[in-house]
């Protein structure tokens, strides 16, 4: 995504989806009144509407136009610098959608990481010597909440003391793998309680900044209920379900929640209730009982503890509101992740599986550059205090494809140095429900796009 700086000569147009037919405007010089909010059309340097069917594919000069409100919602013309066909390079995408960091401690569903702790494995008795130690993890944020956003700082710090089971200081698990699972339990535990204190517009009941998860290579998962849906609660114990339990699950067996473990310490025999050892924390919600990844099932302590891979994910949030005036910058969750023991370094892989990305075409995307290039010309930072907002044409909850035209010019100045210019401009065309642009012949979408690309385009479907 391009956060438009102003002084660099960016700017963002958004084409809404209408009916306006914009064919009798050719050749004219265009006027406020010709076009509604949210029409954006081609002009010449005389601002002059070219024609609906004048594909720019030689040298003419054109420009991008605009209607938007001002501050005090005045309709005015907008237009963006003045571009030249044979110098300017079009790229254009359809919208996707974003994708959040996940970071795994350890080991991953998919057996790679080893375990939590890499010096244990499958020794008992060396086990046994990490009660008793504390363990920490340290995750740095880059915050998608207006603050720390000049770079990582650290913010989530969870620290636990392994402790046994018993509450004497009894080494009371059987495997080593027990002892990696436990671990893993406190850390979520902690990191939860700590995220649970991140700012959040409106309160959720849920993960705010990240979520944590206990995962292990399990390659049996069992349907656990019944009947179909599955209840679970953001920081309770209990978990309830619209059919019964199946009679297999005992005490000591994990319920799988979509890949996240909970230990089961009251035996649900054939009722409807279940007690984990530690309180949910994913979001509240209802999940289809079954065997698939995505679904609530449940493995057997022994299957559980067969696992050759175990550890802690850290999945990021998406931001939960969002503000053009509040937020201005839109993003998702970034950070990095340290994990240690008294200290020292306990040589846990820490791999990063998914990078965040804020993909392609997101009303908070695009309402975020529209505000940076139409609505605050002449803030310099991001910390500048904003003037008044100016309202904008990015309709909430729409998705957007994405038309960029880039122009790059150099000017020398001087025996030994010269100075690059460059000229952007991002057109953003609403897409209609089914992910197509409106086809409607001589509207802005329609003829728009094919002034500029010259063809249906590929990721820009017409159809």
């Amino acid at each position: 995504m391009m956060y438009t700086n102003n002084n660099n000569n960016n700017f963002a147009f958004v084409c809404g989806v209408n009916t306006t037919n914009i064919s009798a405007l050719a050749g004219t010089t265009l006027e406020v009144g010709d076009i509604a909010a949210g029409d954006v059309v081609l002009v010449n340097s005389e601002n002059e509407v070219l024609a609906d069917s004048n594909r720019l594919t030689g040298g003419e000069d054109f420009k991008v136009a605009t209607r938007l409100n001002d501050e005090s919602g005045v309709a005015r013309l907008y237009y963006s610098p003045l571009f030249n066909m044979t110098n300017t390079t079009v790229t254009y995408g359809k919208s996707t959608a974003a994708a959040q960091q996940v970071t795994n401690i350890g080991g991953t569903t998919a057996g790679t990481g080893g375990y939590l702790l890499p010096d244990v494995a499958s020794d008992d008795t060396a086990a046994a010597a990490q009660v008793g130690n504390s363990f920490y993890a340290l995750i740095e944020k880059q915050d998608n909440d207006e603050a720390n956003r000049s770079g990582y700082a650290p913010a989530i710090t969870a620290q636990v003391k392994m402790k046994s089971t018993s509450g004497s200081g009894t080494f009371t698990f059987t495997t080593a793998e027990e002892l990696q699972l436990n671990l893993a339990a406190q850390l979520r535990e902690a990191i939860a309680k700590n995220d649970a204190l991140e700012v959040d517009r409106p309160s959720v009941a849920g993960p705010k900044y990240l979520r944590a998860k206990v995962v292990a290579n399990v390659a049996t998962q069992a349907d656990c209920c019944t009947s179909d849906n599955i209840t679970l609660t953001h920081g309770s114990k209990t978990v309830t379900a619209a059919g019964a339990f199946i009679a297999g699950i005992v005490v000591g067996d994990y319920l799988n929640v979509a890949g996240d473990l909970y230990k089961i310490t009251a035996d649900p025999a054939t009722g409807t209730t279940m007690t984990l050892e530690d309180a949910y924390r994913g979001p509240s919600e209802v999940i289809v009982s079954g065997t698939s990844a995505a679904q609530v099932g449940f493995s057997t302590a022994a299957q559980v503890n067969a696992a050759t891979a175990i550890g802690v994910q850290l999945e990021g949030q998406a931001q939960h509101s969002f503000s053009v005036s509040k937020d201005r910058i839109h993003s998702e969750s970034r950070f990095n992740v340290r994990f240690a023991k008294d200290g020292e370094n306990v040589g846990a892989t820490i791999t990063r599986t998914t990078a965040a990305d804020e993909g392609l075409g997101s009303y908070e995307q695009v309402a975020s550059e529209e505000y940076h290039s139409m609505g605050q010309l002449g803030l310099r930072w991001v910390s500048d205090i904003p003037g008044q907002v100016r309202p904008g044409n990015a309709v909430v909850d729409a998705n957007y494809g994405c038309i960029r035209l880039s122009e790059v010019t150099t000017v020398n100045r001087g025996l030994v140095s010269g100075f690059t210019g460059r000229k952007q401009c991002n057109i953003w065309v609403q897409l209609e429900a089914d992910g197509t642009t409106e086809a409607t012949g001589n509207s802005v979408q329609d003829v728009l796009v094919t002034q500029i690309v010259a063809a249906t385009p590929g990721n820009i479907d017409r159809s």
